[in-house]
């Protein structure tokens, strides 16, 4: 791989930006708890805007008025949406949904697999502590 290739990738990659947001751990753990932990692979802009602003009112301590946090959570969406960490799309109805996009899958997958430990384990280890 060449620099040209790196810095290329470093620059336009929506898994780097993600991981390089300002506010990266709040945009990974709400994404991971409302899609990856529950297995959903698409959610309602309604209900998305609601467990957000849900999310904000309940991380922050001085409290904001109710229009503001809907506001917030709507323009946040939009937000992770523009900068390609949400799909979003109108359903049949034509009401928004949203949905994560691969690079935003394949970042929480890396995240989630961070935090795994490495079980390494021999029988013969096992004897050796053992006896």
């Amino acid at each position: 791989m060449e620099f040209t290739q790196i810095d290329n990738l470093l620059n336009n990659s929506i898994s780097v930006k993600l991981v390089r947001a300002n506010n990266s751990p709040v945009i990974i753990g709400f994404l991971y708890n409302e899609f990856k932990a529950v297995q959903r692979s698409v959610i309602s802009g309604i209900e998305l805007e609601s467990k957000l602003r849900d999310f904000i009112e309940s991380n922050e301590e001085a409290t904001a008025e109710p229009d503001d946090l809907e506001s917030r959570a709507k323009r946040y969406l939009d937000t992770w949406a523009d900068h390609g960490f949400l799909r979003k799309f109108p359903n049949d109805n034509g009401e928004t949904q949203y949905e994560l996009t691969t690079e935003t899958e394949k970042t929480l997958q890396w995240v989630e697999n961070l935090d795994k430990k490495d079980f390494i384990g021999t029988e013969s280890r096992f004897k050796d502590i053992f006896n």
